[in-house]
C-alpha cells in the first residue's frame, strides 16, 4: 500500500498491484483516507487509524469514479476523513465505541 501526500483520481482508480491506496487525514496521528478498489469497479473508502496499537477502520462510503456514477467524490472522502480525525481528537474513547 503506498501512502503519499496527496492522491489523484487516476491513481485511486489504478490503484496498482496490492488494490489500496491511501493518503494522511492531517498531521502525524491523524489517521490516514485509505482506498480500497474491490472487483473490477467497486472502489471503497475508508477512514484507517490507531488505537492503542490497534488499526481501526471505518467505512466511509464508496467512491465515485465517474460524475455520473454514485457515492463521494475524492474532495468528500477527505472532508469525512478529515471530519472523523477532528472527532477522535475530541473525544476520550475510541472513535468506533463513540460511533
Amino acid at each position: 500500500m503506498s501512502v503519499s501526500k496527496r492522491i489523484t483520481d487516476l491513481q485511486i482508480k489504478n490503484p496498482g498491484r496490492n488494490r489500496k491506496i491511501s493518503e494522511s487525514a492531517g498531521g502525524r496521528g491523524d489517521g490516514t483516507l485509505m482506498f480500497w478498489k474491490r472487483g473490477d469497479e467497486s472502489i471503497e473508502a475508508y477512514y484507517r487509524y490507531r488505537e492503542k496499537g490497534k488499526e481501526s477502520l471505518i467505512k466511509i462510503g464508496q467512491y465515485r469514479a465517474n460524475r455520473s456514477g454514485y457515492g463521494y467524490s475524492l474532495s468528500e472522502c477527505r472532508d469525512k476523513a478529515q471530519g472523523f480525525s477532528r472527532l477522535r481528537r475530541e473525544i476520550p474513547i475510541d472513535l468506533k465505541q463513540h460511533l
